[in-house]
């Protein structure tokens, strides 16, 4: 469902229709979270009302859709983050009612806030986690894109070793999850050839959707707490942009401060939450 910023609301005109609507809003590239500040409803009726909820306190919740948490219980209070989609949080048993939400105070790596109840669902055991001391369940293969084997493979106007970094990131990943280029193994060299050969490339530059051939569709690009909750996903490959955006290496898994990585140039095997700029996740 599409919001027009210039369209306008009555609120009293508000149904419950409205709001299962606001489940199906889908984003591409930049998240957008439900209960948007475009669509937002009952803004000015800031009183709220202490009730029950429908999850146990300490309960795990995934988020059904992108969803924003608050420092408040209402539409109007700071954003402190978004949740992706599937992204986990856990519910620490208070519940309020107000600005035409119930609200449900929720923890995760951001800290405290309040997030609107009907966005959630209690988490199954499998899948992902945005914890601590995860591992991505798929085993990805270490590449250096300075390997002999390809460093002086032309990529763009220079070579993989140059600058075939996030390339070479996206290979493991296809790797990992047993994708064949030609019938070979993905790889560097094999990735950078098909690439090179089928409009992978703008210039120098990597264009993410150009592997979506092979099963891998570009979610979008997130900040570095949202896309903890991706990174131990195995139907999720999470690409992360580090070393004040000079480097992009493929995550492994999570630590309490930060993330394992798969670094293709071999700086480090871990990269700290601070450290990260922005990344790239892959749906699988």
């Amino acid at each position: 469902m599409q919001f027009d910023k210039s369209e306008k609301f009555d609120n009293t005109a508000l149904t419950l229709g409205l709001l299962e609507d606001l489940q199906e809003i889908t984003y591409e590239e930049n998240v957008q979270a439900v209960e948007a500040d475009d669509v937002e409803l009952l803004a000015d009726a800031e009183s709220t009302t202490e009730v029950s909820s429908k999850f146990k306190s300490g309960s795990k919740l995934r988020a059904t859709t992108a969803v924003r948490v608050r420092s408040g219980p209402c539409t109007n209070k700071k954003t402190l983050t978004t949740v992706p989609s599937g992204g986990k949080v856990t519910f620490k048993g208070a519940a309020q009612n107000g600005c035409g939400y119930k609200w449900i105070k929720v923890s995760g790596s951001f800290g405290t806030g309040w997030t609107a109840e009907n966005f959630w669902t209690k988490s199954s055991s499998g899948g992902g986690s945005s914890g601590a001391n995860c591992k991505n369940p798929v085993h990805f293969p270490e590449f250096r894109q300075c390997d002999n084997r390809w460093r002086n493979n032309k990529l763009g106007s220079k070579t993989i070793c140059a600058i075939g970094c996030l390339m070479s990131s996206v290979s493991m990943g296809l790797n990992g999850h047993n994708r064949k280029i030609n019938g070979q193994a993905s790889n560097p060299a094999t990735l950078n050839s098909y690439l090179s050969s089928h409009g992978g490339y703008s210039g120098n530059l990597f264009i993410w959707g150009s592997v979506s051939k092979f099963g891998f569709s570009f979610a979008g690009k997130y900040s570095a707490t949202s896309a903890r909750a991706y990174v131990c996903s195995k139907s999720h490959v999470v690409i992360l942009n580090v070393r004040n955006g000079g480097h992009w290496v493929l995550a492994t898994g999570l630590t309490s401060t930060g993330f394992t990585v798969n670094d293709p140039a071999g700086y480090t095997s871990h990269y700290t939450n601070g450290q990260v700029v922005t990344t790239g996740v892959y749906k699988v």
